[in-house]
């Protein structure tokens, strides 16, 4: 049964999270509604676009490409890249998130899809990026087939940036950290009813090898966001 005071599943979260009326969206709200406005995943627009700037340059994206953005949310990664002016699509499971991006990236390609079931031709993209969603898939089954179409959608020497991923040797102080940002009882309140997936970076290196891609792990080191040193990027290469 459901709580009242709350939704149980991510899903519902996100939906309800996206489900904006107003047409006054600006980036910091777009940070918001991708759910980097509190406690330890705190993000400043200032270091939103340092990141999204630093992650366009290691994937040397430039205004010819098309880039994919797996789990999109309301767009808060893409536009930045949008307006630089490479060609974006995007995809998630929200289709509230789905809906504004629409409405905020009138040129881009945006569609409601579960991230293991992209819609997109083999070899479409010159670069793929997945920010923080890793953690909402149910198991390491899902993510393995979201790796395996992010894989199959990328041209050859495409370039892959998957970001902000728990690191499983992190998971205790990860929860510690979350806890003491929130307070135990708002933590329990939020998530007591859902979980977060943690990895293991030899588990990347494995399916990158499975797949033939280029695979390389680096720590995160982002000024004011508390998930930083919990979590990690993991870059890929066809």
């Amino acid at each position: 049964m459901k709580d009242n005071e709350g939704p149980v599943t991510w899903k519902e979260i996100w939906e309800r999270k996206g489900d904006v009326v107003s047409d006054d969206i600006e980036l910091k709200d777009l940070i918001a509604i991708d759910g980097f406005d509190t406690g330890a995943g705190e993000f400043s627009v200032d270091s939103w676009l340092s990141l999204v700037e630093e992650i366009k340059l290691e994937l040397d994206i430039n205004g010819s490409h098309r880039v994919l953005e797996v789990g999109c949310g309301a767009g808060a990664f893409l536009l930045p890249i949008s307006i630089s002016g490479a060609n974006v699509y995007g995809i998630d499971y929200s289709n509230p998130h789905i809906q504004l991006c629409k409405k905020i990236m009138k040129s881009g390609i945006f569609r409601t899809s579960e991230a293991r079931n992209i819609p997109f031709e083999d070899s479409f993209f010159d670069a793929v990026i997945s920010n923080s969603v890793f953690q909402y898939f149910p198991n390491l089954e899902y993510a393995e087939k979201v790796v395996c179409e992010i894989a199959r959608v990328s041209k050859k020497h495409g370039r892959v940036a998957l970001l902000d991923i728990n690191d499983a040797s992190k998971k205790d102080e990860y929860e510690l950290i979350r806890r003491s940002a929130l307070g135990d009882d708002e933590y329990d309140r939020l998530y007591g009813s859902l979980s977060h997936q943690f990895y293991e970076k030899e588990w990347f290196e494995r399916i990158a090898i499975n797949l033939d891609l280029k695979c390389e792990v680096r720590d995160q080191d982002i000024v004011g966001y508390k998930n930083s040193k919990l979590r990690y990027n993991v870059f890929l290469k066809k």
